[in-house]
């Protein structure tokens, strides 16, 4: 019995740190981290700040040197083929695969490649992460007109699972980065 109102009075002491401490609490599941690189091409290719976080958390839980089993590496998870066109872009002549561990090279691709991608499906949020995870090409197949005539991507009938979950992943996650940390 003695164990039981242990047990019991430790949830509700433990319950009563969390609810007021929740802020801190969450702010180190979803840090800041990298916050120079973040915040300087997050600028220069005009994306939110909190964004870029959120496709990080999502892509490599900031690990700089996560590598995926189709060979996606660093922080924003960017291939080695996608890094040459990348590099091809920005006019980068010296590009070898192995600098995607290099974390601040690392962002400015992916912030670059994504800010390329919301451009290109015209400021579509749910299309620009379709295509940062599953293609562009393939976004452009699943993207449909309205009755109005107006075109869209219905995320609902996006065939891969992975990049569906993806973009309800990473807006998620960026709805929490806003909560912590705009003011």
């Amino acid at each position: 019995m003695t164990r039981r109102i242990f047990v019991i009075m430790f949830v509700i002491v433990f319950s009563m740190i969390i609810l007021v401490n929740y802020k801190p609490i969450l702010k180190k599941i979803f840090p800041l981290q990298y916050n120079q690189s973040v915040m300087k091409y997050s600028a220069q290719y005009d994306m939110d700040p909190y964004l870029i976080y959120s496709i990080i958390r999502v892509e490599s839980k900031f690990n700089p040197y996560a590598k995926s089993n189709k060979g996606a590496t660093g922080l924003m998870q960017i291939t080695p083929q996608t890094g040459m066109y990348i590099a091809e872009l920005l006019n980068i002549d010296s590009f070898d695969e192995n600098q995607l561990y290099n974390p601040d090279l690392n962002i400015q691709f992916g912030s670059f490649y994504f800010s390329k991608l919301y451009k290109d499906f015209n400021a579509d949020i749910n299309c620009a992460l379709a295509a940062y995870n599953g293609g562009s090409g393939n976004v452009t197949k699943w993207i449909t007109t309205n009755d109005k005539g107006e075109k869209y991507l219905d995320v609902e009938k996006i065939p891969f699972n992975e990049t569906r979950n993806y973009i309800l992943r990473v807006k998620k996650i960026y709805n929490i980065y806003n909560f912590l940390y705009k003011t």
